[in-house]
């Protein structure tokens, strides 16, 4: 398997990268249900945390993503993808901006989930893919790729 972007479908899941220190801020910004939801799976935006948050229909109304401290990111690498890699497969979009020092490092760390190898035999997995908008790829990913428009894949 080839590490590659495809055309959005349309029906991305709105995903939503934080981090402790903006949690509560965030925790604002939502509904009610959606609080309790949060509150009873005990996310709090720490590093490597994921949740799904549903929506009356039984299917997915947005994703958190916990991207951990400055001092939690300072171990560990492809934070956003540490996260990622726990959603189920789906077509994901960035819904707000993170603070992390390399984006296009983090979204080179997601579209890597879809590349595992298991000695020399690759075998094919589902993933949670990202749909970045624009403007969130950056000119490194782009030249990488050599990409105008993506879906991480």
């Amino acid at each position: 398997m080839t590490a590659c972007f495809a055309a959005s479908s349309g029906q991305s899941i709105p995903t939503y990268v934080v981090s402790p220190q903006n949690f509560d801020e965030f925790r604002q910004s939502l509904d009610a249900k959606t609080k309790s939801w949060v509150k009873s799976n005990q996310f709090t935006g720490k590093l490597g945390q994921a949740l799904v948050c549903p929506d009356q229909e039984g299917g997915f109304e947005r994703a958190l993503l916990g991207i951990g401290t400055p001092e939690d990111r300072k171990r560990a690498r492809f934070c956003l993808a540490t996260a990622a890699q726990k959603l189920p497969p789906a077509t994901y979009h960035l819904a707000n901006d993170f603070d992390l020092p390399s984006k296009d490092y983090e979204l080179f760390g997601w579209l890597m989930l879809g590349l595992v190898s298991q000695g020399i035999r690759r075998q094919r997995r589902q993933f949670p893919r990202l749909w970045p908008q624009i403007g969130q790829i950056g000119p490194k990913l782009r030249q990488w790729f050599k990409l105008k428009r993506c879906v991480l894949i």
